[in-house]
Formats: C-alpha cells, sequence, structure tokens
C-alpha cells in the first residue's frame, strides 16, 4: 500500500475531525490536539515494506499522543524509528524526553504511551517496525526509546541515509520492491539496538536471548544453500561451532534433522505446484540442497513414503478431482 493524505484544501474545522479520525483508525491510533489559536496543517505519505509501514509526514498546528487507554489496544507492538529531515520536534515516552534537530532519530515503543511535539513545519520520516521480527528482548528495546541518537555516529549515518532514501524511492516502487526492502531495514535498526552493548551485562544477556531467533531466521533464510552447516553458521554469528549447537539444542532444533525436512518440505511443495512436470527432479533436489538425484530420492521417500515421481503425480491427479 501507497497512499498520500493532503488535508490543506479543506476548512479548519474539517480538517481536525477528518483528520483525528483517521489517526484513531491508524496502524498505531493516536490522539491529535491541537495548539489553540493555530491552524492544523498536515500532508503525509504511507508506504508498505513488507510489514513495515512508512509515515512521512509534514506537519504544523497541534501535538500527537499515543495515550495509556491506546497503548493497551490490540494493534501490534511496533518498534517506531524517526528521521527528522527538517524542522524541531520533542518526543517524551518512559520518563525521558528526547529534543530533536534536524538530522536526529530516535526510536520510541507503540505499547507505552508517548507525546509527540513539533515545531510549524517539521517534517518526519517513521517507519513502523512490528518487534516481533527483530528478535530482542523488550527490556533492551525500552532501554533505548526517548533518546536522540548522534548523527555523527557511523551506523545512526548510515541507517539514517539509508531510510531516508528508502522513503524517497517508496513513491514510485511496487510492492515486491517496497517488500524486498523489509529485511535489509530490519537489520539496521536490530543493529542499532544492539551496537555498544556487548561489553554490558545487559547487553549480553540481550544478545544471548536474542542469537537463537537471530539463527533460525539464518537457516531460513539460506536453508537452500548447499554449503548450509555448523561451521558456516558459526563463522556468520562469529562463535564455535560447539556453540551453535547448544544454542539450536536449547530451541529443540537438530541442525541436520531440521534442515533435512525444512528441504524435503519445500521439495514436496514445489512439485506438488508443478504438476505439468516441466521441472526434472534432479533440478529441484539441487534447488533444495540435495548433492544428487539419487540421495534426495532415498530421502524423499523415507520422509513421505512415496518417490518424488509418485509424489508429483498423486498432487496432479488430487487436483484434477
Amino acid at each position: 500500500m501507497a497512499a498520500v493524505i493532503e488535508l490543506e484544501g479543506l476548512p479548519a474545522t474539517d480538517r481536525v475531525d477528518i483528520l483525528r479520525e483517521h489517526m484513531l483508525t491508524a496502524r498505531i491510533p493516536l490522539e491529535l490536539r491541537p495548539y489553540p489559536g493555530l491552524d492544523i496543517r498536515v500532508r503525509s505519505f504511507v508506504a508498505d515494506f513488507g510489514d513495515i509501514q512508512l509515515l512521512s509526514v509534514r506537519a504544523a498546528g497541534g501535538q500527537i499522543e499515543r495515550t495509556a487507554r491506546l497503548a493497551q489496544d490490540a494493534s501490534i507492538p511496533s518498534l517506531l524509528i524517526s528521521v527528522v529531515e527538517s524542522g524541531t520536534t520533542l518526543l517524551a515516552q518512559a520518563g525521558r524526553v528526547a529534543r530533536l534537530r534536524a538530522g536526529d532519530m530516535v526510536l520510541y515503543t507503540s505499547s507505552e504511551p508517548y507525546v509527540i511535539r513539533f515545531a510549524p513545519g517539521t517534517v518526519r520520516l517513521t517507519y513502523q517496525v512490528p518487534i516481533d521480527r527483530l528478535g530482542l528482548p523488550r527490556r533492551l528495546i525500552r532501554s533505548r526509546v526517548a533518546r536522540a541518537l548522534d548523527p555523527r555516529e557511523t551506523l545512526v549515518s548510515v541507517t539514517s541515509a539509508f531510510l531516508a532514501r528508502a522513503a524517497s524511492v517508496a513513491r514510485g516502487a511496487s510492492a515486491e520492491e517496497r517488500g524486498a526492502l523489509q529485511q535489509p531495514i530490519i537489520e539496521l535498526v536490530r543493529a542499532l539496538l544492539t551496537v555498544n552493548v556487548a561489553d554490558e551485562r545487559p547487553g549480553r544477556d540481550a544478545l544471548g536471548t536474542s542469537l537463537g531467533v537471530r539463527m533460525a531466521e539464518y537457516l531460513e533464510t539460506r536453508i537452500s544453500d548447499s554449503d548450509l552447516s555448523a561451521a558456516s553458521i558459526a563463522a556468520e554469528f562469529g562463535i564455535s561451532e560447539r556453540y551453535v549447537y547448544l544454542v539450536l539444542s536449547r530451541m529443540g532444533i537438530s541442525l541436520g534433522d531440521w534442515v533435512r525436512t525444512r528441504r524435503l518440505e519445500l521439495a514436496a511443495a514445489a512439485l506438488a505446484k508443478d504438476t505439468s512436470g516441466l521441472l526434472s527432479i534432479s533440478s529441484v533436489a539441487y534447488r533444495w540442497g540435495f548433492a544428487d538425484h539419487a540421495h534426495f530420492s532415498r530421502a524423499f521417500r523415507a520422509h513421505l513414503g512415496m518417490t518424488p515421481t509418485e509424489w508429483r503425480r498423486q498432487s496432479a491427479t488430487q487436483g484434477t478431482r
């Protein structure tokens, strides 16, 4: 989804009513508090990057609040990352206040109340990332909210530039193109939350807690790699192979069995779709990380009780009924 909200041509009273209704029905509902004697002026652009939503806003004449009541609603708990492109703004959450100027970045969450005040003409980019996608403990995230991030720091600068560029191309990008940017955004935000915490006890605990989640995510994205192994996982995360097995075992995952089963599930799904037989069994085997046809066929029969050819034939028969 990508949409522009423009209220400039409406009477001032209508603007307030329409904007209030829009904000209360948004993905993360908010209250609008107009400033006495000032006209509300808002121009915003909304775009989805997979599960992430971008909200680009130029606004004047009021403040927005995520009240205690709204913070308990049924919306998906999200981390919000705001980059101030121009103007100044103030954000208060969790007993902290961040005063932000152009170029600054701040993090906050939808699961606690917050207030945002902005000077006339302020432009903010805000990305809403479901917290579950980050795979990090809530207490680590909470410790980072409402703190102005220094744009002179390398990671902050790189992340800010990436988010600004993603926002600038969003209007002309397809849903598929925007969706492809979801994972890079998640990785950058995850890095923002965990950088410089490795020497702190809370940071070590948080990184250790999230390691299993990040490993499982890595396994899923690399499942078709023929060289996927404890060694490649250890190299990716900078840990020993022994620790790889330990972390996965705590999650109830036996690495070899999990990889083989997942590959067979994906291969079976591919064969079930290819009822016309355009794909060779060997190409499916290779696509999902099996070294040769014979090995794949033996593993497939052991897992599903029939050969790949029989499975495809049965899928085609069932599809015609």
